[in-house]
């Protein structure tokens, strides 16, 4: 009888990671309804700052797309692949939370909606 890992066996600690960085990657979603509800299209607005909008407001395919990814790579028996493309979100979310929990302390999100100014002021 051989002590190798069957085709099919896969690794509780690799599944454990996987639920635990994907529970990240949804708690990146919170402050992300935040700022995008600040973020209302102007038309006067530079191209760069229209990408940046762009960009911000299709953040949540990435974790939710790698989610999807690394299930099915699971499903499949690659928990290699599952694990790298449960991690790639982080690679943009940790950075960012470790950059907000430094210098975050009292910022304020200042937008104009259709009634006017508003600002809400954040720690």
């Amino acid at each position: 009888m051989t002590t190798a890992a069957l085709p099919g066996r896969r690794s509780t600690g690799a599944l454990v990671y996987l639920i635990a960085t994907q529970l990240i990657s949804l708690a990146s979603l919170l402050p992300w309804i935040v700022v995008a509800s600040f973020l209302e299209g102007a038309q006067s607005e530079p191209l760069w700052i229209k990408l940046i909008m762009a960009a911000v407001i299709a953040y949540p395919l990435l974790p939710i797309g790698c989610a999807v990814m690394a299930w099915i790579a699971w499903r499949r028996g690659r928990t290699r692949a599952a694990v790298l493309w449960t991690t790639a979100p982080l690679a943009i979310v940790i950075p960012i939370l470790l950059f907000g929990l430094t210098f975050g302390a009292g910022v304020e999100l200042t937008g104009v909606s259709a009634s006017g100014w508003r600002t809400v002021r954040v720690g």
